[in-house]
């Protein structure tokens, strides 16, 4: 079956419903699946030999709904692996750990909207909550075609704009104010952009020969990384991820909230999104929503407060053209990779905060996660998730009181601040604080 049918036809109740079962069979267990769950072990060759008639519906229902989040913590430890191999010097490993970071990614992305992502075989579920089988794909491009497929569609535009928020409205919230959001093309075409040039990775030939090549083939030469340059970059893309209470992605999802509503008047005006006229645009959102015209988010969106776009969104985009960038230095695939995982986190927290788990009873997951990767040191930890950001922020200013010399090569890098490398590789923490932990 064409992936366009599935994904116009495709829904995530069963999903829902599936996880609701595991907070209430599993979780009370501290575990995320049944131990005689058919699909636990010989997953990939179970799934592939499976028939509608012999598919074990309720217990693969659970395996997907459980893999929502499990994708999407190990997309942030692909992409830890990936720092770690970019601040060592490694760029072909860089390459890899991060490329799969995004796949990890989209798979959480389609898992929760009832798409389970497998091997020669997959599975999805309609609005009905019926199992279908699908074939003639592997997982990389049942990723790829589910992710160009679902860009493409109106449906759904609302999945991803509720996962996002500020000043807790929701990018539905604030779009509704517009004026524009009865008018599927402009929203559509942000969502397209989105997913079509954040996960290039999965879909683009060239890229996909960048990451066999630099994972298969020998390397004859090596490109040296710019390790403070580096370094300085890592902190921005950590300011960016830094989490409050209220919003655990507030800065991304403002750039984010920015970039929607330039499109928005770009595209239903025709006209660029600058001067009185987008002040007054954004000013009657403000209007409507009862927000405060003097803080400095109405100033940030008209860029008269950080003009300039992030060092994220600058990266991503940087090998559109030419993917051989990569090899030199692959920071857009891993900007990619961040934004992605953003959207996979929101889903995977979506998950988690429509079904009927306290989130405390899953502290016996992230603790003994963080224990086994070097984020704490004991259990039970004491801290919440969102102190888990300490290290990150104290790590960043230890780095930028370094003098340039302490930081000219990677080894002095390591000579000088090597309690910082250690923890600002650690992006796994976005993980745990992004799912609401």
């Amino acid at each position: 079956m064409p992936t366009n049918v599935i994904m116009s036809n495709t829904s995530g109740a069963a999903i829902e419903d599936a996880f609701n079962r595991i907070i209430l069979s599993q979780i009370p267990n501290q575990r995320w699946l049944g131990k005689k769950n058919y699909y636990v072990k010989e997953t990939k060759k179970r799934v592939n030999k499976a028939t509608l008639s012999d598919l074990k519906k309720k217990q693969i229902e659970e395996y997907i709904a459980a893999s929502v989040i499990i994708h999407c913590s190990d997309g942030w430890t692909y992409l830890t692996r990936a720092v770690d191999s970019l601040i060592n010097g490694d760029i072909a490993s860089s390459i890899h750990f991060a490329y799969y970071a995004e796949l990890r990614s989209a798979m959480s992305l389609m898992a929760f909207e009832g798409v389970g992502i497998f091997d020669k075989q997959h599975i999805w579920f309609d609005s009905s909550k019926n199992a279908r089988l699908f074939k003639s794909f592997t997982t990389h491009s049942a990723a790829d075609s589910g992710m160009k497929e679902w860009a493409k569609l109106s449906t759904k535009k609302n999945v991803i704009f509720n996962f996002l928020r500020v000043n807790n409205r929701t990018f539905s919230d604030w779009i509704r104010e517009t004026g524009f959001s009865s008018k599927n093309k402009y929203t559509t075409s942000i969502l397209n952009r989105w997913l079509t040039s954040w996960s290039i990775d999965l879909h683009l030939k060239d890229d996909q020969d960048v990451r066999n090549e630099m994972s298969y083939r020998p390397h004859f030469t090596n490109s040296p990384i710019k390790i403070q340059a580096t370094l300085s970059k890592l902190s921005e893309l950590w300011n960016l991820l830094e989490p409050t209470p209220a919003n655990r992605f507030p800065k991304l999802d403002q750039y984010l909230l920015r970039f929607t509503l330039e499109e928005i008047f770009r595209k239903s005006t025709g006209t660029e999104p600058t001067g009185v006229p987008f002040e007054n645009f954004i000013r009657n959102i403000f209007s409507r929503l009862g927000e405060d015209q003097t803080q400095f988010l109405f100033d940030f969106l008209i860029r008269l407060k950080d003009r300039n776009d992030s060092v994220i969104f600058e990266e991503a985009k940087k090998d559109k053209v030419d993917s051989s960038i990569n090899k030199q230095d692959p920071f857009p695939i891993l900007c990619r990779a961040i934004l992605l995982l953003r959207l996979s986190t929101g889903g995977a927290n979506q998950l988690v905060t429509n079904s009927s788990v306290n989130v405390d009873q899953l502290r016996f997951w992230w603790e003994e996660l963080s224990l086994q990767q070097g984020i704490i040191t004991s259990i039970p930890s004491g801290i919440e998730a969102i102190d888990l950001y300490t290290d990150i922020r104290d790590s960043i200013d230890e780095i930028n009181n370094k003098s340039s010399a302490s930081l000219n090569c990677i080894k002095s890098a390591f000579e000088n601040i090597s309690e910082p490398l250690f923890y600002i590789k650690q992006f796994q923490r976005a993980a745990i604080w992004g799912l609401g932990m």
